[in-house]
């Protein structure tokens, strides 16, 4: 499949080489401006890149639940794959197929035995219409896991923390920077710093919950039903953390990178100088780049996270030398480079190019920590939605994020 995925990002590359060309071409004629009929195919051929990006998308995500490559770079969630005890295999075997069947046909329709396995939270075998909820196997919460962890690039560059026992954990913050060393001779007292203070930003895992509906013929005949369930409330569960960690406000939820506040991003870290009031210019997202030092903007976790329109205006923008600033992948496992960072987009980011409002942000990812709570639970419900020969699903679990320290990050806002 990777063989197919790179010719795919080589027709992209492909299409937005051509759109650049015709831009390239009016330049040359003297024209700032295109023509109707070059415009409109430009437009098209970015349209057509931009479709070949989501189809990448969903092909690597249908790769990465359909097992391809699942031996390299598992997720810390991941589960050892070979068991030596017997034991510990069939009982594992047991609890899932327990839980498969209360997924199929709920908790009445459970043996003794079968309920007796499952980690239960007031599995409620006797009343048919309150469906019951129970804790899943941990098989299924390893996956489930995994499943919005390949959804989501931020968490694969962030710090992720779990906890099972404790409501909340702190994260390390510098507030204020250590003194420079003394040159001393060797028997000489030094000098202790007094400037250097730690702060703590706690991280509570605040409860997020998704319904899903099933039908009863597909719970009755699909194979791996299981799966399929895990997967959409993965990917439900994937939408609402990436749309907190873009512009959450922190209030019973992650706090955003587009979300000023002195708890994470405060405005001292929003670069607007060279933007105009409707778009951004090369000089702006240089003074952006260069407002992180070093050692940040130089991490391999360094990226850049902004809406698809932003890289639509970015990508026509060119250095004092003719090359642009935003480069296309070359192949699927690459990631588009905009001024030597990953460029990475969200349809959540902000997308209103007008005076004061963000349109990006460019910081270490390892500096946003996650906390999540591994107590989740799936609740089974049955006569809500009887009617249309349906079943729903939801999930409860628990998840916390914010940037811990502010200097990694900034913000590209216009003038």
């Amino acid at each position: 499949m990777t063989v197919a995925l790179d010719t795919l990002a080589q027709k992209r590359k492909g299409l937005i080489d051509s759109a650049r060309a015709i831009m390239d071409a009016a330049k040359a004629q003297g024209r700032d401006a295109l023509n109707a009929e070059e415009a409109q195919t430009f437009d098209r051929m970015y349209a057509d890149a931009e479709a070949i990006s989501n189809q990448l998308k969903r092909q690597k995500a249908l790769d990465e639940l359909s097992g391809i490559n699942v031996d390299a770079d598992l997720s810390e969630h991941r589960a050892p794959a070979t068991l030596t005890d017997a034991d510990e295999k069939k009982s594992k075997d047991l609890e899932k197929r327990a839980f498969e069947r209360f997924l199929r046909r709920g908790p009445q329709g459970l043996s003794r035995e079968q309920a007796a396995i499952l980690d239960k939270r007031a599995l409620q075998a006797d009343v048919s219409t309150a469906g019951g909820y129970v804790v899943p196997p941990a098989e299924f919460l390893t996956d489930w896991w995994k499943d919005i962890d390949d959804q989501l690039w931020m968490r694969k560059l962030a710090s992720v923390h779990q906890i099972t026992t404790s409501d909340s954990m702190g994260a390390p913050s510098i507030d204020a920077y250590p003194e420079d060393s003394d040159w001393t001779a060797e028997l000489t007292s030094v000098d202790a710093d007094t400037a250097m203070k730690f702060g703590r930003r706690d991280l509570k895992p605040h409860l997020a919950t998704k319904r899903i509906l099933v039908s009863e013929k597909l719970l009755r005949v699909s194979p791996g039903i299981e799966g399929k369930v895990r997967e959409r409330l993965a990917y439900k569960a994937a939408i609402t953390m990436e749309k907190a960690y873009i512009s959450g406000n922190g209030s019973n939820r992650p706090l955003g990178v587009f979300t000023a506040s002195a708890l994470g991003i405060s405005t001292g870290r929003d670069v607007s100088t060279d933007n105009t009031t409707t778009a951004v210019t090369f000089d702006g997202l240089l003074n952006a780049k260069y407002a992180m030092k070093e050692g940040y903007r130089r991490s391999k976790n360094c990226a850049w996270l902004a809406h698809r329109d932003f890289y639509k205006m970015v990508s026509k923008l060119k250095d004092g030398e003719g090359q642009y600033l935003w480069q296309p992948a070359k192949t699927a496992d690459e990631s588009d480079m905009l001024l030597g960072c990953a460029a990475h987009e969200s349809e959540y980011a902000p997308n209103t190019f007008t005076t004061g409002l963000y349109v990006a942000v460019c910081g270490d990812w390892s500096y946003y920590h996650i906390c999540d709570n591994l107590n989740f639970t799936v609740q089974r419900l049955v006569e809500l939605y009887s009617e249309t020969n349906q079943v729903g699903f939801i999930s409860r679990f628990e998840s916390d994020g914010m940037p811990a320290i502010e200097n990694a990050f900034v913000r590209v806002k216009l003038a």
